[in-house]
C-alpha cells in the first residue's frame, strides 16, 4: 500500500511535531532517529555499506533535517515511527483508538490489556512475533475480566488456554455450538472456537513463546501480526460489548467519589 502524497505530507508533519514534543533538540531528536537505522549489507571485511536509510542534514550544516529524513525512508519504517512515537496510523490497525480507549473500563479499574496492546501495537512492524504473543494475551486478558465478574455464573481455571476460555464464555454467552442453537448463532461460536485455537497454536508455534530449534518457522511477517491484531480488535470488541449489552453492564470506578468532597 503506497500512500498518497497529501497524506504522506500530513503524516511526516504530525511525526516530525510529536518527536520535537517528547526530544527538544536537534541531537536529541537525531539520536532517536538513529535507534531505526539497520545494517542490510556488508563489504568482505565485515563493514557495513548499505542500510535502510540515512539520517539527512540541513544545507551546509551538521543539524538533522527531519522533514527530509522521514520523507526519504521506506514507508516501513515511517510507519514504526510512527507507532513508537504514538501516532496512530488508521490504514494498519483501523479501530486500535476505539479498543484501546474501551479496554480499561471493561478491566474494571486495571490495565492490564491495554498495556499488552499498546506493545503489540508498538511492535507490529518491527517485531511480529512478539506483537502475535503480546495479542494473544490481551485477548485471554479480556476474557478472563469478564469470567471474574459477579455476574457471570460460570467458573474458569486461571490456567486455562485462551481456547478454553473461549469455550468457557461462550457457554456463559450461550453461544457455544450445540444443535440446539439457530444456525446462525452456533457458527458464530464455532468461528470464535476456530479463531482462538488459531491464534493460540500461532503464538505457541510460530512465535519465540516456547522454545525454538534452528529449523522451527518463526513468523517475521508484519502481514501476518498486522492480521491478528486486527481480528483480536474485532473479536475484543465483540466480546466486551456484547457482555455488556446482555447484563445491561455499566462500569463505575473503584473508588466512588463523595460530592461534598470535590473541589469545585
Amino acid at each position: 500500500m503506497r500512500l498518497r502524497p497529501k497524506y504522506k505530507m500530513n503524516l511526516v508533519k504530525q511525526i516530525e511535531q510529536a518527536i520535537f514534543d517528547e526530544y527538544k533538540s536537534y541531537s536529541s531528536v537525531e539520536a532517536y532517529i538513529n535507534e531505526f537505522i539497520k545494517e542490510l549489507d556488508w563489504d568482505r571485511i565485515g563493514c557495513p555499506i548499505q542500510f535502510n536509510f540515512k539520517i539527512q542534514y540541513k544545507k551546509n550544516s551538521s543539524v538533522i533535517d527531519l522533514t527530509r529524513t522521514l520523507l526519504d525512508m521506506p514507508q516501513e519504517d515511517l510507519f514504526t515511527i510512527a507507532i513508537d512515537i504514538g501516532i496512530n496510523l488508521p490504514m494498519i490497525l483501523p479501530s486500535f483508538p476505539t479498543f484501546i480507549r474501551i479496554l480499561t473500563p471493561a478491566e474494571q479499574g486495571s490495565s492490564y490489556a491495554k498495556e499488552m496492546f499498546d506493545k503489540a501495537y508498538k511492535l507490529v512492524l518491527e517485531d511480529p512475533a512478539q506483537a502475535i504473543g503480546l495479542a494473544n494475551s490481551t485477548l485471554e486478558s479480556i476474557v478472563k475480566h469478564i469470567l471474574e465478574n459477579s455476574k457471570v455464573t460460570i467458573k474458569y481455571n486461571k490456567n486455562n488456554t485462551l481456547y478454553e476460555l473461549t469455550e468457557t464464555i461462550l457457554k456463559e454467552f450461550n453461544f457455544f455450538p450445540s444443535k440446539k442453537l439457530h444456525k446462525n448463532i452456533k457458527n458464530i461460536g464455532s468461528s470464535l472456537l476456530c479463531l482462538a485455537r488459531e491464534i493460540e497454536e500461532l503464538r505457541s508455534d510460530n512465535t519465540f513463546a516456547h522454545g525454538k530449534a534452528k529449523d522451527d518457522y518463526v513468523i517475521d511477517n508484519s502481514l501476518y501480526s498486522t492480521f491478528i491484531l486486527n481480528t483480536i480488535i474485532t473479536t475484543g470488541l465483540f466480546i466486551i460489548s456484547f457482555f455488556e449489552a446482555k447484563y445491561k453492564l455499566e462500569y463505575e470506578p473503584k473508588e466512588q467519589i463523595n460530592d461534598e468532597e470535590v473541589p469545585f
